[in-house]
């Protein structure tokens, strides 16, 4: 693997309600994609810029930070890193993580050999968000596993590295397709899923949900931000199929309730779970 250069990393500490918008400042300054983070308590959002953009980044982040605080404490951080270096490290560290009864997530080429029953799922790491171990994630992927019977269509908005999608696809799911707004994240789900074995499954398309053409579904699964799952609800609700499935994550645990009421007030009946601090809804339209 050949050096793809020097980047610098930046990251937002808030409390958990504050991390939807600490997230959204990093993608307005730009960034291809934003990692999630707990810590010791506090939240996290990461994302990496290229380092000849850092003095620029540096003043735009500080001022939003400065916003930020009027609502929530926030603290900003960036360290240097060159991104194979970055990469490999993270790599290292990932372990197989068993989700549910049946699911089981593999890092990379880590060697497994899956038990009876059990269905893997391999993500190689890279920068888009969704490799697994994030409770929202993980709340999602559960929810899948219930979900999935075998045969359904699925969409996947806001896809971050393919998981979910791809997931549903190993558990039986007929077709999937993954949208996000980052030609990085509809690059690595394209790659992910070639490594999955169900590439020519999953259709991948670049742009906003709501504004496209796209085939109805059984079912929709969104791990993006609330603001973004509430804008969300009108649109999916006319492309799910009669008695469709909406699943949607990215909410932390003080926010269930809204989640709650704007699933009912569009017309779906849903159930909370929890998770870390995180809470997913699946929400059956009525």
């Amino acid at each position: 693997m050949g050096s793809r250069g020097i980047w610098r990393a930046f990251a937002l500490t808030t409390v958990p309600d504050g991390l939807e918008a600490a997230a959204e400042v990093l993608r307005e300054a730009g960034a291809g994609g934003v990692r999630l983070e707990d810590a010791d308590g506090w939240a996290r959002a990461v994302a990496h810029f290229p380092s000849v953009e850092a003095d620029r980044i540096e003043k735009k982040l500080a001022a939003a930070a400065a916003d930020l605080g009027r609502f929530w404490p926030v603290e900003t951080a960036s360290w240097e890193e060159d991104e194979d270096k970055w990469l490999e490290a993270w790599r290292r560290s990932l372990r197989p993580l068993r989700v549910g009864r049946r699911l089981v997530i593999l890092p990379g080429d880590f060697v497994f050999s899956p038990a009876p029953g059990e269905v893997a799922v391999r993500i190689r790491p890279g920068m888009a968000f969704g490799t697994g171990d994030h409770p929202t994630t993980l709340l999602c992927l559960g929810w899948l596993e219930e979900l999935i019977r075998g045969g359904e269509t699925v969409l996947d908005v806001g896809t971050g590295s393919g998981i979910l999608a791809i997931a549903a696809l190993r558990l039986g799911a007929r077709a999937a397709v993954a949208v996000d707004v980052d030609p990085l994240a509809e690059r690595e789900a394209r790659e992910n899923a070639a490594v999955n074995g169900v590439g020519q499954a999953l259709a991948t398309v670049l742009g906003d949900f709501r504004e496209m053409d796209l085939p109805s579904a059984d079912l929709v699964v969104a791990n993006i931000f609330l603001s973004q799952v509430l804008a969300l609800l009108p649109p999916v609700r006319e492309r799910l199929s009669p008695g469709g499935i909406f699943v949607a994550s990215g909410v932390s645990a003080g926010q269930g309730e809204e989640l709650l009421r704007g699933f009912a007030g569009a017309g779906f009946q849903a159930e909370l779970r929890e998770a870390g601090g995180w809470m997913a809804a699946a929400g059956r339209m009525l």
